[in-house]
């Protein structure tokens, strides 16, 4: 589309939206002339009427629709027809981008204003309407900008105070505000009363037992006591002649002490350094026991079971093993 089917395209849609103004302001423009052309009469007050219903929400202005209608009503663009190859044209400036913004801004400049109403004169009070359902809430706007404020009015004329309106419906509960700052402590309050005792509670585990503690300071010493009874005759001690020795084994010596009928026994290990010949694995020596092992003689320092000599301090050694003699000369020399 070139610049001047776009600006033929702008002037139609001017007029479309202007048709549409004009035809959603001519029943007030014909309500107002109306109006104007009514004859005003004096009448008696009449009663007061009752509220008339609430009056429904326009139907909103559908821009798009409008918008959709002007392209409609555009003429299409002929049927280019291939031609013959034309030389290759100079490079072009850039155009200017188009501001769509801006034009559809002189658009709207260009409508007329609407002629500001006229203020009738007051005519007679009509006859009380029925009340009408109530109509649907419209929705809520956006808040309009806070104006200046205005200069302080007249007082008015004292009047008679008017009906109480409705109670309009209660509106929507208002979202919770933030949690405000946590206040200072208060004063300490006064201190209440004992409360009555409770119950006993159960036993609890005995603890452990202490240490013992310090010695006390030796105490005065009392008075002297009365003499005890006398004790009864001991029995006669062992004498010499009381005394037998007993060799049990090759270490063990028994000691026996006879007086009458007491008897006391005793008996006494020694570990005695006995000669038990070559050592044999796996043989049961005990403490004191001697072997000749590897040309040493060992003695046993604990009992054991086939422990070889030298290998741990279970065996010491008693006497080492000595040199070979150099060999004996010949009688002939």
């Amino acid at each position: 589309m070139d610049h001047e089917q776009f600006t033929q395209a702008s002037v139609e849609l001017f007029e479309s939206i202007k048709r549409h103004v004009s035809r959603g302001l001519a029943p007030i423009a014909d309500r107002l002339a109306a109006l104007e052309a009514q004859r005003p009469l004096q009448g008696d007050k009449g009663i007061d009427g009752k509220d008339g219903r609430d009056g429904k929400d326009a139907a909103p202005v559908d821009t798009g629709a409008i918008v959709a209608d002007v392209l409609r009503q555009l003429p299409l663009p002929p049927i280019p027809q291939a031609g013959r190859d034309g030389r290759d044209g100079v490079d072009g400036k850039d155009a200017a981008p188009v501001d769509v913004q801006a034009i559809a801004a002189d658009v709207l400049r260009a409508l007329p204003a609407p002629a500001p109403p006229v203020p009738g004169r007051d005519g007679r009070d009509g006859v009380n309407g029925k009340d009408g359902a109530p109509g649907v809430d419209g929705t809520h706007g956006t808040p309009g900008l806070r104006g200046d404020k205005g200069d302080k009015g007249d007082k008015g004329d004292k009047c008679e105070p008017g009906v109480n309106g409705k109670d309009g419906a209660p509106g929507v509960n208002g979202k919770d505000g933030a949690d405000g700052l946590s206040g200072k402590d208060g004063a300490p309050g006064v201190n209440g009363k004992d409360g009555a005792p409770g119950d006993s509670g159960t036993k609890g585990a005995d603890g452990t037992a202490g240490r013992d503690g310090r010695d006390g300071t030796p105490g005065t010493r009392g008075e002297k006591g009365l003499d005890g009874k006398d004790g009864r005759d001991g029995v006669d001690g062992f004498t010499l002649d009381d005394i037998e020795l007993e060799l049990k084994d090759e270490r063990t010596f028994v000691f026996t002490l006879r007086s009458g009928t007491r008897v006391v026994s005793k008996s006494l290990r020694v570990p005695i350094v006995l000669d038990r010949g070559i050592f044999r694995s796996g043989a049961t020596y005990e403490r004191g026991d001697g072997v000749t092992y590897a040309g040493s003689f060992w003695i046993a320092q604990r009992d054991n079971t086939g422990e070889v000599p030298g290998v741990s301090n279970t065996w010491r050694l008693a006497v080492k093993r000595g040199r070979d003699g150099n060999d004996a000369k010949g009688a002939a020399e």
